[in-house]
């Protein structure tokens, strides 16, 4: 019975070891699988760390090159770009202390022409702004200029002392080249106390921020050459306004000159029978003075008879009604004067485009006519079909007038044994058409695509400038009007012009 005891004693000893065994083997299996699992989780923690201080950066970066982005493109110079990119810049790279060098080419030597200082809210007194200006003066520029070369024309991070024998508090400098423009450079410099305040990543952003700096300068650079280009050509066509108008001027002052000599015979008649009327009228107001003494003695018959006498051998009778047309005809000889001298006036004052007025264009027509008339009467005439109810133009009637008579002008010179000259005007829907026809020798096909063509003429030397023509068609540009030109050889030629109608 004892011995029954102890071997089911021993069978449970034996029982309890193994099952201890296996709880040993369990927990320490647990144990390395916590391990294994806590240093997942720690990784994972890392990575997910690593992850977000990287997102942070991304963000940074990302905020940093969209700010500039906005801030450089409404910047108004290159040098509020500059001021711009110094700001942003030092900002992102934790309010690092920042300079500007700008560095001119002397041709034996590079020289520091300017330096700009951001002012950074984080420096502690005035003594830190003393220091940053002892360490600019102290500054050796060819070293700087070699360290970038040497870096391949990018930004490259350098110890202070490369480049100054003065002690400073600044350990490293990073050098930004931002631009080489004909004889000068510039370049961005960030300075730091020691190592632990360098962010290599940043350092990176700001590297890759160059070449954004760098289209943002020349789209500024390009848009001050465009409005200096701008405000030459400007110049250059107002000298080209200003001939423009001198030419014109020329022209008609030209036209005068060939016309001045028919202007005179045109006054010269007039005012000669003005004068040979004068004389008759002087003799028959002398007759009636004689009359007019005998009126006070009238009563008396001898005074009656001197004055039946006077009255028959004077043949006062017909004195009367020939007075009459004495005096038309002399005011209608002034008149006739009067309209060419105010022709002439008009046709030579250079008007200016303030001084444009709506006017009837069938009168600015008879003007030019009467202007040009003494050139014309012997072998051309004049049909006019004139619309009564032609509409107004707006413009210089002046300078219209020169078209006219250089139009009319042209068509005597092109009819050598004379013939009709038509005028023709009428409205067209909002338009106002004048159309002067000739029956003269017509101008080939070649030559009607050279007719306004500045100094071309197909008249014989020392007949006309060969500007006429394109100085009409500058003035007809100006007023906004259209020409065209048909034309037969042997035929004539019919120029047709069309005015925008002026409404009030």
């Amino acid at each position: 019975m004892a011995e029954t005891e102890t071997k089911d004693l021993n069978q449970k000893v034996s029982a309890l070891e193994k099952a201890l065994e296996r709880e040993k083997a369990a927990r320490k299996m647990a144990e390395t699988l916590l391990e294994q699992r806590s240093r997942e989780i720690f990784e994972s923690n890392q990575s997910l760390q690593t992850q977000m201080n990287e997102a942070k950066l991304q963000q940074l970066q990302l905020s940093f090159l969209t700010g500039l982005s906005a801030d450089i493109w409404n910047a108004d110079s290159v040098n509020n770009i500059v001021q711009v990119y110094l700001r942003r810049s030092s900002e992102f790279l934790n309010n690092a202390q920042c300079m500007f060098f700008q560095l001119r080419d002397e041709k034996t030597h590079w020289k520091l022409s300017s330096v700009m200082e951001l002012e950074n809210k984080y420096q502690q007194n005035d003594i830190d702004k003393e220091k940053i200006k002892t360490l600019i003066k102290s500054f050796q520029v060819d070293a700087l200029l070699e360290a970038v070369k040497d870096a391949g024309g990018e930004s490259t991070l350098q110890p202070v002392i490369a480049f100054t024998d003065e002690s400073s508090e600044f350990q490293y400098i990073y050098i930004v080249p931002i631009f080489d423009i004909n004889d000068n450079r510039g370049f961005a410099s960030y300075l730091y106390s020691d190592h632990t305040q360098i962010d290599v990543l940043k350092l990176q952003t700001v590297e890759s921020s160059r070449s954004m700096l760098a289209v943002a300068i020349q789209r500024q650079l390009a848009t001050v050459n465009l409005n200096n280009r701008f405000k030459e050509l400007k110049k250059t066509y107002k000298k080209l306004d200003d001939a423009q108008k001198q030419l014109v001027q020329s022209e008609r002052m030209a036209s005068i000159g060939q016309l001045a000599a028919g202007v005179a015979h045109e006054i010269n008649n007039p005012i000669g029978f003005i004068l040979s009327n004068y004389e008759t009228l002087a003799e028959y107001i002398e007759v009636l003075n004689n009359i007019l003494e005998l009126y006070p003695n009238l009563a008396e018959q001898e005074a009656q008879n001197k004055l039946n006498q006077i009255w028959h051998d004077e043949d006062v009778d017909y004195i009367k009604e020939d007075l009459k047309e004495l005096l038309s005809a002399s005011k209608g000889g002034l008149k006739r004067v009067q309209e060419i001298v105010a022709g002439l006036k008009s046709f030579s004052h250079s008007n200016e485009s303030a001084d444009l007025t709506s006017f009837n264009l069938n009168e600015c027509i008879e003007d030019s006519i009467n202007l040009v008339w003494n050139e014309l009467k012997y072998n051309c005439t004049i049909d006019r079909k004139f619309d009564d109810n032609l509409a107004p133009i707006k413009g210089s009637s002046g300078q219209i007038a020169q078209v006219i008579v250089n139009m009319l002008i042209n068509a005597k010179h092109a009819m050598d044994s004379g013939g009709t000259i038509t005028v023709q005007t009428q409205n067209i829907d909002d338009k106002v058409q004048v159309a002067i026809t000739d029956q003269g020798c017509g101008i080939s096909e070649e030559n009607l695509e050279k007719l306004f063509t500045p100094f071309f003429t197909t008249k014989p030397v020392g007949v006309g400038t060969g500007l006429g023509l394109s100085i009409s068609y500058g003035i007809l540009k100006d007023h906004h009007a259209e020409i065209d030109v048909q034309s037969k050889v042997g035929e004539g030629t019919t120029f047709t012009i069309l005015f925008p109608a002026y409404s009030e």
